[in-house]
């Protein structure tokens, strides 16, 4: 399909490996790639990911890391070991582990 980019795409080209399971390029297709700022400073760059369901973040341009998504009543919400990534739409929030809730925003 044209147009459509997946996280093992992504994977080789950033040069990603020895990643914690799963790896980005076991993971499934790209639908949305978002920048989210935050109101500590930090910046998520985030790829949602399908089958599985995942999101795949990298905090600040650190190495990226998969939280896999949590079913949830309305918007989105994904956690795991480094914290939780949730919100809906252009609004979410950052929790690391063993940190303050973050509100973030997504960038245009």
């Amino acid at each position: 399909m044209r147009g459509s980019l997946t996280i093992a795409t992504i994977a080789a080209l950033t040069g990603l490996a020895g990643c914690a399971t799963p790896c980005p390029a076991e993971l499934g297709q790209v639908y949305r790639q978002q920048t989210f700022r935050c109101l500590d400073g930090a910046e998520l760059a985030v790829s949602f990911a399908r089958q599985p369901d995942v999101a795949v973040i990298a905090v600040n341009d650190r190495r990226p890391f998969t939280l896999p998504s949590q079913q949830t009543a309305e918007g989105f919400r994904f956690a795991g070991a480094p914290g939780v990534f949730f919100g809906d739409g252009a609004n979410a929030r950052w929790n690391p582990v063993g940190g303050p809730e973050v509100p973030c925003q997504a960038e245009n």
